[in-house]
């Protein structure tokens, strides 16, 4: 009964080691990566819309005050802060109803959003939506912030803290 015991304790203890060793592995990849992007927040989200990559893919992303990083895999996708109009934490019966006028945050969007993204939207779902000029035009990033936590709201605050930009108009 004894022995039995011992084993169990040891077999737990050397779960519990590869268990911290797996964490601190992790930890040191993503401090590294925060260095690297000169990140001041990261976090993960699901891509909805918006960037060259299809849609429900995890992509890593990487704030800092001059621009956003978008990682998956090796690849990097870069968008400057001074490209960035606004950017706002909706829920996602308030995108789909916002998408139907074009209209998402106060911002209007070239053609709101596709129909294929408005079915996918979940109503308790809280959805990242960044509104930037891309070629003269309105466009949008539309992220599913449910593996981030609260980043997307301190990485707003951020933003909308120290990026001063004039008033827009948009013409109809």
């Amino acid at each position: 009964m004894e022995a039995g015991l011992v084993i169990f304790i040891i077999f737990g203890l050397g779960i519990a080691a590869f268990c911290f060793f797996m964490a601190w592995k992790s930890f040191q990849k993503k401090k590294i990566d925060i260095e690297k992007y000169s990140a001041i927040y990261s976090g993960i989200f699901k891509h909805t819309e918006g960037l060259p990559l299809a849609s429900g893919v995890q992509v890593e992303l990487f704030y800092s005050k001059e621009k956003i990083t978008f990682k998956k895999d090796q690849q990097d996708i870069v968008l400057e802060c001074d490209r960035i109009i606004d950017m706002d934490t909706i829920f996602g019966k308030d995108v789909a109803s916002k998408a139907a006028t074009g209209a998402i945050a106060g911002k209007m969007i070239g053609g709101g959003l596709t129909g294929a993204a408005i079915g996918a939207l979940a109503t308790s779902t809280l959805y990242f939506v960044i509104t930037y000029k891309k070629d003269g035009e309105m466009s949008y990033i539309l992220l599913d912030t449910a593996l981030s936590g609260s980043i997307s709201q301190k990485i707003t605050k951020d933003f909308k803290a120290n990026n001063h930009r004039e008033a827009t108009t948009i013409e109809l």
